[in-house]
């Protein structure tokens, strides 16, 4: 599968109003674009994990797909949701701190696109793995 491996952010397209929405900080808006953000996507059996660090902070969770999941962001905002797995893609629908998304994961090949969309913006970041 594709999408498992470690991706490095390159580029992203509106991350400032991403994390806006989500309440980040402003500080940890500056750092996270400065230091880059990496993103770890592994399989055991059928229970995915992905992995998301940005900085000193990791935001980490598990999911089997089609089931609902149950977390919090590093600043504590718990976050619920259901992952479902279409070939080479992720597509999860959450709530985040009463906002809710959909985030697309999509692999091809060395590339990985993550495309966050919400009611009033969508952000999209490209990956390359290494």
């Amino acid at each position: 599968m594709d999408l498992v491996g470690t991706w490095k952010a390159e580029n992203s397209a509106s991350l400032a109003e991403n994390m806006n929405l989500l309440g980040i900080p402003d500080t940890f808006q500056k750092l996270a674009g400065q230091i880059g953000l990496q993103l770890e996507i592994s399989k055991e059996g059928d229970t995915f994990n992905v992995k998301q660090k940005a900085m000193i902070t990791v935001f980490e969770y598990k999911f089997k797909p089609g089931e609902e999941f149950s977390t919090s962001t590093f600043l504590g905002k718990p976050i619920q949701g259901v992952v479902n797995v279409e070939g080479n893609t992720l597509v999860e629908k959450s709530k985040e701190g009463g906002v809710q998304s959909e985030t697309i994961f999509k692999a091809d090949g060395n590339t990985l696109t993550k495309t966050r969309n919400f009611s009033k913006a969508t952000c999209t970041l490209s990956y390359k793995k290494i």
